[in-house]
């Protein structure tokens, strides 16, 4: 089963960085390696959380006022395999382009 391993997170974060160059991305680590970790991207008045989970894969979330109000805890908005890595990138680039 493949897993994701520390540097793998690190490498996310980069490839992020180097497609969205003004974005400000945070790490929110949990305590136990084995539980969800969460990273915050942020551009302009766009904010999205990529929920991963080091062995299964990943989930996104675009935050907004109102999904915070209205879909909090209800899951992510679209979720992504381990091997489907390039393609939640991508997602995760075009909900920054649609604003």
């Amino acid at each position: 089963m493949e897993k994701l391993k520390g540097k793998d997170m690190e490498l996310l974060k980069a490839e992020i960085r180097a497609r969205l160059p003004t974005a400000r991305c945070e790490w929110d680590l949990p305590v136990d390696p084995s539980a969800a970790h969460f990273l915050d991207v942020q551009m302009g008045g766009t904010h999205v959380v990529i929920e991963i989970r080091p062995e299964r894969g990943y989930g996104v979330s675009r935050i907004t006022e109102k999904a915070a109000e209205e879909t909090a805890f209800t899951g992510p908005d679209k979720v992504f395999e381990l091997h489907e890595r390039e393609d939640m990138i991508q997602y995760l680039v075009a909900l920054f382009q649609a604003n």
